[in-house]
């Protein structure tokens, strides 16, 4: 088997992906199935023998990893929320099987888009009826530590 090639498909888009400090950068055709882009986010943790993020520990299947997008991309502070994908979309291909509609694009995101992740309970703790978003409030489902450029130090310089 070979390895896979290095160099980007100049159609790709790349993706930032984060769950506490842990940012995986992933260069994905805009086609991608969204079930795709979990696969390859677990195999690029996998390769990199990541097994826990933050005491989180990743899971062994990408069926467990659920994806955030910000409320509003231009300010990171509103939160984070829920990719919400349209169930049971799906069109047939030419083949005749089903072929899902629910592809990178399809989800809105393009080139620099900033994903959270995180990995759903093994035993279905989830419960889908909770509100997904964080506005207004600390939603602690979603880790995600953005990188802060203060300018404290300069100013404890200066005193």
């Amino acid at each position: 088997m070979s390895p896979k090639s290095a160099t980007a498909d100049p159609r790709s888009i790349a993706l930032l992906f984060k769950k506490h400090k842990t940012t995986v950068l992933l260069s994905l055709p805009p086609q991608t199935p969204i079930t795709t882009a979990k696969d390859e986010l677990l195999e690029a943790l996998k390769s990199r023998n990541v097994t826990e993020i933050n005491g989180d520990f990743v899971p062994s299947e990408s069926a467990s990893i659920e994806f955030g997008v910000l409320v509003d991309r231009s300010d990171v502070e509103k939160g984070w929320t829920l990719l919400s994908l349209q169930h049971g979309s799906a069109t047939k291909s030419s083949n005749g099987k089903k072929a899902s509609n629910e592809t990178l694009l399809h989800a809105g995101l393009d080139n620099g888009h900033i994903l959270a992740f995180r990995f759903r309970s093994p035993s279905g703790d989830s419960q889908p009826d909770e509100v997904e978003t964080d506005v207004g409030s600390n939603d602690p489902g979603w880790d995600v530590v953005m990188p802060k450029f203060d300018d404290d130090d300069d100013e404890d310089e200066e005193q």
